[in-house]
């Protein structure tokens, strides 16, 4: 147990730990990373930070979204959760949150006006501020990293897109119709 224990802080203590930054995602509100563009109206999605057991909290971020595959909706609103942000998530935002975040923390919340047009495979996805070479986080343990996104949010999503990022709840109902994705 002591060993155990000594091993834990020692790998805490190295600078290697900061490979385990909190990720940026973009998803829906209820952490998903999958949405529909199958006929006009809005969606609304999120920009999160994930910090785990294993990551430090986070404090804040820099990041911009974008859209590729396709994707034919248009930004109409920025919701921010943040305390403190400047600029946007089209041409680059730098946030910081009052307090250290644990866990999952909405950064923004993004609504879009889509029609109906994405093709599969479309989707959005966390990119680099335009002045950093990557994804920043700033975390509570002190200090900025870089991080990597999980992946993007699949718009109309098919199989040949490539797998998920999240795991994909399936109910009775609906598992039928994930099964015929595959056949």
């Amino acid at each position: 147990m002591i060993l155990a224990g000594t091993w834990l802080v020692s790998l805490l203590s190295t600078p290697g730990f900061a490979a385990y930054p909190p990720r940026v995602v973009v998803d829906l509100p209820d952490g998903d990373c999958i949405v529909g563009d199958t006929h006009a109206g809005s969606i609304s999605v999120s920009v999160a930070s994930y910090a785990s057991s294993l990551t430090p909290e986070a404090l804040g971020a820099y990041f911009r979204i974008g859209s590729g595959g396709g994707f034919t909706g248009v930004l109409v609103g920025e919701r921010w959760g943040a305390t403190f942000h400047l600029g946007n998530v089209t041409d680059g935002a730098i946030v910081a949150y009052e307090q250290c975040q644990p866990g999952r923390f909405e950064i923004v919340r993004l609504t879009y006006q889509v029609y109906g047009t994405s093709p599969p495979c479309s989707y959005l996805e966390v990119l680099p501020h335009p002045d950093y070479s990557s994804v920043i986080a700033l975390t509570c343990a002190g200090g900025a990293v870089e991080t990597k996104p999980w992946g993007p949010l699949w718009v109309n999503y098919a199989p040949q897109c490539g797998a998920a990022w999240c795991v994909l709840a399936t109910e009775s109902s609906s598992w039928g119709k994930i099964k015929a994705l595959y056949r």
